[in-house]
């Protein structure tokens, strides 16, 4: 019986050294160079005449484009048919609901109780956009409520009106956007199809020349902050609610997410143990405006708060901390957001 034993213990010995030789050593893994801090600037120019799409990990500018050439931006999303109007332009939109189209004139459009128009509001989510849901879905289709509405175009970087449009949706067919506009008139009346474009987040439209498509957005897989001017709800020195145009900063919400750290104030102390303590959403907003202040009493300048720490996680999954420390260039002259960050 102690010779059986004694063997079974030999064979099992050779066989756990069989398996032994037959693993893999263990093979040691190369941390993944982080690199060192980085510093860029976006070049938006003293009356913030362009948009800028930045990638953080190619530390360049990927794509930009003058803010006024465009007036609508239509969702590329596949479940989402939603259109957003060009803030840097100060736009709003009216809805006049189910009328004929050619009842609409000047004279109705001026009428309008200054309430009763609408912005988008900030955020870009889809409940919040100033034209709103112009669609049903009827039958695993999409139909146009066929309301009418009016868009008052803004202005441009000199302060010259766009005027107004009036438009209506035909509906959506064949991956497009089908919509008719016209000037209040009735005069340059024109049906325009717009394409979804894969990899977009929006594909826009200028209304000028009849309208004219415009893909003026990188791959979504390609850029992670924009700059731009933008329309914000903020409140007047009385406390009251009044739409302002700031400059500020829109993350991918296809493939980003941010949020700002609140534990700590030194940038160089920021490590990735603390991107836990942060809560990250893709809310196009997450970074915004208020990375600055303005002295509307004393100074009449901008003031750039570099203890503002920003978190963000790019579309590979890798995390950054980011702040930023100027909103000038060597000349002085505003519009040239400067801002530090490192991958963690």
């Amino acid at each position: 019986m102690k010779k059986m034993n004694t063997l079974k213990y030999i064979l099992l010995l050779c066989f756990l050294g069989f398996l032994t030789s037959c693993m893999p050593e263990d093979t040691p893994v190369t941390p993944f160079n982080r690199g060192s801090e980085r510093i860029a600037v976006a070049e938006m120019g003293s009356d913030y005449l362009y948009q800028i799409y930045f990638n953080l990990d190619k530390d360049s500018v990927v794509k930009q484009n003058l803010y006024p050439i465009w007036d609508l931006a239509f969702s590329c999303d596949e479940d989402h048919f939603h259109i957003y109007l060009n803030s840097a332009r100060f736009m709003r939109a009216y809805d006049f609901g189910e009328v004929d189209f050619n009842s609409i004139n000047l004279k109705k459009i001026i009428n309008i109780p200054e309430t009763s128009w609408k912005h988008d509001k900030p955020d870009g989510t889809f409940d919040s956009t100033a034209i709103g849901v112009w669609w049903i879905f009827k039958n695993d289709s999409i139909f146009s409520k066929n309301h009418t509405y009016v868009i008052d175009r803004g202005f441009d970087e000199k302060k010259n009106s766009g005027g107004y449009k009036k438009l209506t949706f035909l509906g959506f067919s064949r991956n497009s956007y089908i919509l008719k506009i016209a000037n209040p008139d009735g005069s340059s009346e024109k049906i325009i199809e717009v394409a979804k474009h894969p990899n977009r987040n929006h594909i826009f439209l200028n209304f000028d020349d009849g309208g004219k498509i415009l893909d003026l957005e990188p791959d979504n897989r390609d850029w992670d902050l924009q700059f731009t001017r933008f329309t914000e709800l903020l409140a007047d020195n009385a406390g009251n609610p009044m739409w302002y145009l700031v400059t500020t900063v829109l993350i991918n919400t296809k493939n980003v997410r941010a949020g700002l750290l609140t534990t700590k104030k030194d940038f160089s102390e920021v490590s990735i143990e603390d991107t836990s303590s942060v809560k990250l959403s893709n809310i196009r907003t997450s970074i915004g405006y208020d990375w600055k202040g303005y002295d509307f009493v004393g100074t009449n300048t901008y003031t750039v708060y570099p203890e503002k720490i920003y978190i963000i996680q790019d579309s590979k999954g890798f995390y950054w901390k980011l702040h930023f420390i100027d909103f000038f260039n060597d000349k002085g002259e505003k519009g040239y957001p400067k801002f530090e960050y490192k991958k963690l």
